[in-house]
């Protein structure tokens, strides 16, 4: 027992047994590199099989994968935000339309659709971005595998090695891989022969990034693009559909969010347009993350070693558990806690001290909006970055609410929370007074 009196505890979830430490534990665990979330990952994702190789490459720390995340998207971001805001114009304009009046729109899958098309901008470039095939596969991918997941964890470990061939789920999956690689052994063939013909010819995407980073080394271009749009779609997706919603209950933050965004229009231009420089809109989405992270626990991990907590608690090895998020909604931490206030943590950046943790991409045991400690998110910097410019196109571009009578709640799965994924908005586009 801590000294709030409460207890870890134990729940049988979608991944077995599973040890839930309370929120005290969060620096030990997320510092500590004998709580493994590599571990994790390969024990419950099925990743030895076939189709399931994304999960695989996830599972084995790839070097690879590491460097080209921790070069081009943790750093180096504002060569990025152009072609960024280029391909949300054009996606917008494929799912929110032009149109003057109100109208209804499924908020989440368009949000999905522009997220998806802008990911694929930079991780494949703008070949590929707007292919409707690989657009597909890297929606319903994810679906699909975890949908596997699901199904195969059903059956005994020992029938799986037979079960996995004979389940259409499964198969679906083997057949999106065949289909990836054919696509992009397809589009980095044309970059070869575009080479030969024209000579050296730089891409700025993950693309050409995975092939300067290898430097030799073998690795499968399909799987990385896969693993990139696993690790980032749907949860990018999820956050900017629920800032939307967020909004839409709190209309009274719109207007000073798009004067923000005004203001730094007509500052720096487009060609020196700074998301970084939008401290309200930072602000407004870290609420939306602290009032609905993704689950109600965070870091997934498994003990690879027997360790002994602070408080005497043994954690035997090969322990699976998870963080318990309840400080997001802790009346002591955080003033008038279950209320949206747009500016909390633009206030709290004002303190000494707390700027670089109160920020979008800061971490801290208080909110694990992405995670803590050594596996602490490291894509957090350019999801933050898609949210922020996507947001901006809106704000300038659009109106819109909630139908009346509406009030879209998130759907609660095991230990996660889901944006309501059939809520409707009614949205109406508008005159910009600047154009990003």
């Amino acid at each position: 027992m801590t000294s709030s009196g409460r207890q870890n505890f134990e729940v049988n979830s979608e991944f077995g047994p599973l040890t839930v430490l309370l929120p005290e534990f969060t620096q030990e665990v997320g510092n500590n590199p004998k709580f493994s979330f590599s571990r994790f990952m390969a024990q419950h994702t099925m990743s030895n099989y076939p189709g399931f190789e994304v999960f695989s490459e996830g599972a084995h720390d790839s070097e690879l994968l590491r460097r080209v995340i921790r070069s081009h998207l943790s750093k180096g971001l504002d060569s990025l935000t152009v072609p960024i805001s280029d391909e949300t114009t054009f996606a917008m304009s494929q799912t929110f339309t032009d149109r003057k009046d109100w109208h209804a729109i499924p908020l989440k899958h368009m949000v999905m659709e522009i997220v998806v098309r802008i990911s694929s901008r930079i991780f494949t470039g703008p070949e590929l971005c707007r292919d409707p095939e690989w657009l597909e596969i890297s929606i319903q991918y994810t679906i699909s595998a975890m949908r596997a997941v699901h199904e195969l964890r059903r059956y005994h470990p020992l029938a799986r090695p037979i079960m996995h061939w004979c389940l259409s789920s499964c198969r679906v999956l083997r057949r999106m891989i065949k289909n990836t690689r054919m696509i992009m052994n397809r589009a980095i063939g044309n970059r070869q022969l575009e080479q030969h013909i024209k000579g050296r010819i730089d891409h700025n995407d993950a693309l050409e990034w995975f092939e300067q980073n290898a430097k030799g080394q073998a690795y499968d271009p399909a799987i990385t693009q896969l693993v990139l749009m696993f690790v980032s779609a749907h949860t990018t997706t999820d956050l900017l559909t629920q800032v939307i919603l967020d909004l839409a209950k709190n209309q009274e933050w719109i207007e000073p969010l798009r004067a923000e965004v005004q203001a730094e229009l007509a500052k720096n231009g487009r060609g020196g347009f700074s998301p970084h420089n939008l401290k309200l809109l930072d602000s407004v989405i870290k609420e939306t993350q602290r009032l609905k992270p993704i689950g109600i626990t965070s870091m997934r991990r498994i003990a690879t070693e027997t360790v002994q907590l602070s408080d005497g608690t043994s954690i035997a090895k090969g322990t699976s558990l998870m963080v318990l998020a309840d400080r997001h909604w802790d009346h002591s931490l955080y003033n008038d806690a279950n209320r949206f206030q747009g500016d909390r943590f633009l206030r709290k950046r004002a303190e000494r001290g707390n700027d670089a943790a109160a920020s979008l991409v800061g971490i801290s045991p208080n909110h694990l909006g992405f995670g803590y400690g050594l596996h602490a998110c490291p894509g957090r910097f350019f999801a933050a970055l898609e949210v922020k410019i996507v947001m901006c196109h809106i704000l300038l571009k659009y109106n819109w609410k909630l139908p009346v009578g509406e009030d879209p709640q998130p759907r609660k799965i095991g230990v996660f929370l889901d944006s309501d994924p059939v809520a409707v908005v009614n949205i109406q586009s508008r005159d910009e007074e600047v154009k990003l």
